[in-house]
């Protein structure tokens, strides 16, 4: 909104935002492009009964629209921007999907493409996972990162999760 003021766009703010959320999801009902492997790897988790929430800062139409191109019922949950009064970078978003799923959130995995919602995910005591996109994400010891999710086994994942929760408790 701020970008497209700074560009001469008259219009008041909840308008653009109201204008783009519309054209961004009627973009994604007409196709995604699915990170490679990120696609299988949810319906490897949901063939399993993991479950799985979509967090998002997005609106919850937007979000709803990308849950509904996965394989039915993959999706258990969605957190969107409006059901939380705290964004990212706090743990909220996290710590409500978790709940919403019947999960300690030291036994979740958050699989992120942004510093933001990484810091999110690490603050809500969740296993971070980082898959770049558009956003660099710098290396360090408080997330891994790995370049795409193909070839990543759910049962990998889970075996990870598994192993840190096990771990000392401080």
């Amino acid at each position: 909104m701020e970008a497209m003021h700074a560009a001469g766009v008259g219009l008041p703010g909840d308008e653009i935002i109201a204008r783009l959320t519309a054209e961004v999801t009627a973009d994604l009902q007409q196709q995604i492009s699915w990170r490679p492997g990120a696609r299988e790897l949810v319906a490897e988790f949901a063939d399993l009964g993991v479950p799985q929430a979509i967090v998002a800062t997005s609106p919850r139409n937007m979000a709803a629209t990308v849950a509904s191109r996965l394989p039915e019922g993959a999706i258990l949950q969605l957190v969107a921007g409006e059901d939380v009064d705290a964004g990212n970078p706090a743990p909220d978003p996290h710590l409500r999907a978790a709940r919403l799923c019947g999960a300690d959130p030291r036994q979740c995995l958050a699989v992120e493409d942004s510093p933001t919602a990484l810091t999110a995910a690490v603050a809500a005591g969740t296993l971070a996972l980082a898959v770049p996109h558009d956003a660099p994400i710098p290396e360090g010891d408080l997330w891994a990162v790995l370049p795409s999710l193909e070839g990543v086994g759910a049962r990998e994942l889970m075996a990870l999760v598994a192993s840190r929760s096990a771990g000392p408790r401080s």
